[in-house]
């Protein structure tokens, strides 16, 4: 069994003093209505209720995603869009330096008229997909490593497509839930509709890249894992916060110092590692069954899990990965 993650303290993976770059690939903003000043009423949508217009709509979700929606009841515009608005400048992602662009390139679609400096000024985030894309060689290793070492998979739950993995915390509040996902941005890019896209743009810079997003789905998880005080879009995009490493640093269990095989007892701790495919929530699940529960079941894990880094060897890929993550 090889795997490239094993578990590491807080703070081992993060260096503070270096500067980072807020990134998302999809972002929605809520601005005032006065802040479009003309739509193009044939192919917008109009929404009626009883016998008056009351909002305009529109939608596409080819060559990006994009929503516009102006409430007349409401007095407002709310904006939806990916990072593929950039164009040939997809690679970087919607960040502080590039977000008016993506306001100027949705003018030149010739569907409406934004006032882009007033939406810079007053608008507030209401959702956002915070997004990294790294180069690595592994990712089936990746997300194999980081699935054998979530710390509590009751909390937790991994679904692995593939090579891909998309974490979610399993909580009942819809505010409150927070999904990972890791996958092959190089083979997604590689899709029909993509390709048409990247031949168009000239956007070829995803070779070897693995994507790493977030999703926040509500203002209130934005102001947590931004670490901000609003949510502003001025404050969002110049947040200077680590949501996805913090988010893998809460989940992944601390890295033990590893064993060898000593004893009978550490022998069937082997056996169920292996009856389970070394898939720690299996095991997780089978030591929650047949132990008390009174014992803690992080101290009943800990053997296991010596077990496993026992096997893992040298883990310092991890740090690479995680460092380009955050830094990219």
């Amino acid at each position: 069994m090889s795997l490239t993650l094993g578990g590491y303290c807080q703070g081992e993976i993060i260096n503070k003093n270096i500067e980072y770059t807020m990134k998302f690939d999809k972002i929605k903003i809520l601005s005032n209505i006065k802040n479009i000043s003309y739509i193009n009423k044939n192919i917008f949508e109009k929404v009626i209720r009883n016998g008056r217009i009351t909002a305009w709509h529109y939608k596409q979700e080819t060559p990006f995603l994009l929503i516009i929606s102006k409430s007349n009841l409401r007095n407002e515009l709310i904006i939806e869009f990916t990072g593929k608005v950039l164009e040939e400048r997809y690679p970087e992602l919607i960040n502080s330096g590039n977000i008016r662009q993506c306001l100027e390139n949705i003018n030149k679609l010739g569907i409406c008229e934004l006032k882009v400096d007033s939406i810079l000024k007053d608008a507030i985030v209401t959702k956002c997909d915070v997004t990294c894309d790294v180069i690595y060689d592994d990712l089936q290793g990746l997300t194999s490593g980081i699935r054998c070492s979530i710390m509590n998979y009751n909390k937790y739950s991994c679904r692995q497509d593939s090579k891909n993995l998309t974490i979610t915390k399993n909580v009942s509040s819809r505010n409150r839930k927070i999904r990972l996902v890791i996958y092959d941005k190089e083979k997604e890019m590689s899709k029909s509709h993509n390709k048409d896209f990247c031949a168009r743009t000239g956007c070829d810079d995803f070779n070897g890249k693995i994507r790493f997003e977030m999703n926040l789905t509500s203002m209130a998880q934005i102001k947590e894992w931004l670490r901000i005080g609003d949510t502003t879009l001025v404050s969002v995009l110049n947040s200077s916060a680590t949501p996805i490493v913090d988010f893998l640093n809460d989940i992944i269990a601390a890295k033990t110092e590893g064993v060898k095989v000593k004893s009978l007892r550490q022998y069937e701790h082997i056996l169920l590692l292996e009856k389970c495919a070394f898939d720690m929530a299996k095991v997780q699940e089978i030591v929650r069954k047949y132990s008390s529960s009174k014992v803690s079941v992080k101290q009943m894990m800990k053997p296991f899990r010596e077990l496993l880094d026992s096997c893992n060897g040298d883990s310092e890929d991890i740090r690479t990965i995680l460092n380009q993550l955050l830094y990219s």
